[in-house]
């Protein structure tokens, strides 16, 4: 099992969506920018590769409740696939994923990020 966290509040859906409807390449820049995040801090905090399939847990602190469960789970998008550009994962289909679960903390200010925790799935 590894766990990690990225200290910074990621795009809902209803963001990305907004992206792509005030110009067709903004969205793929929104989706590349933050893939290109998560794939960073994962080699930056020397993440490491995962050979056999995994179950992924996302722990989303908000800073309140004012954005819907599915709009913030919405960015576990851009996490798996900049976990696939790191090599954490090999791929991020059904084979390699298993399970993926969203919790969300009470929320808190002080703390605003994402917690990932990857463990080999049984």
């Amino acid at each position: 099992m590894i766990a990690f966290t990225i200290p910074v509040r990621f795009p809902g859906m209803n963001e990305f969506i907004a992206a792509t409807n005030r110009n067709r390449y903004e969205g793929a820049h929104m989706k590349k920018r933050w893939t290109d995040l998560v794939a960073w801090w994962a080699k930056a905090l020397r993440v490491p590769r995962f050979e056999t399939p995994v179950e992924v847990t996302f722990n989303w602190t908000e800073p309140n409740r004012r954005r819907d469960r599915d709009n913030v789970a919405a960015a576990s998008k851009f996490v798996l696939d900049g976990l696939v550009l790191a090599g954490v994962l090999p791929n991020d289909t059904a084979r390699w994923v298993r399970n993926v679960r969203h919790e969300f903390p009470e929320p808190d200010r002080s703390s605003v990020g994402l917690t990932v925790v990857i463990e080999g799935a049984e």
